[in-house]
């Protein structure tokens, strides 16, 4: 799976498409952080009802929902598992600077 994993990454970053990508560390490792009533609470673990869990992600430029679901079918882990797609929110305003933000 790594060689497959390796050749979609190249093929991509060939293409200008490649963004990064990170696996994630078992979810017993998280930690949820809140903020109530000025205190901070740490719990173990994530906020997860599911028996699903996100392994890792794949951040990439596509043009379209389209192009996007072509990557994702490329990808090994979709013959044992499945691949989410999820699109990126503008945040190019958090490297605005500070007295740009007072309008959110």
């Amino acid at each position: 799976m790594r060689r497959d994993c390796r050749e979609l990454v190249d093929g991509l970053n060939a293409k200008g498409k490649y963004l990064g990508a990170g696996i994630l560390q078992d979810a017993s490792t998280a930690r949820s952080v809140e903020v109530r009533d000025g205190q901070r609470l740490v719990t173990d673990g994530p906020f997860i009802e599911t028996r699903e869990q996100f392994a890792g992600y794949l951040l990439i430029e596509a043009d379209s929902l389209e192009e996007a679901l072509a990557v994702a079918e490329q990808h090994p882990v979709v013959h044992g598992g499945s691949v989410v797609i999820r699109p990126v929110k503008d945040v190019s305003f958090l490297s605005a600077p500070a007295a740009s933000l007072s309008t959110l």
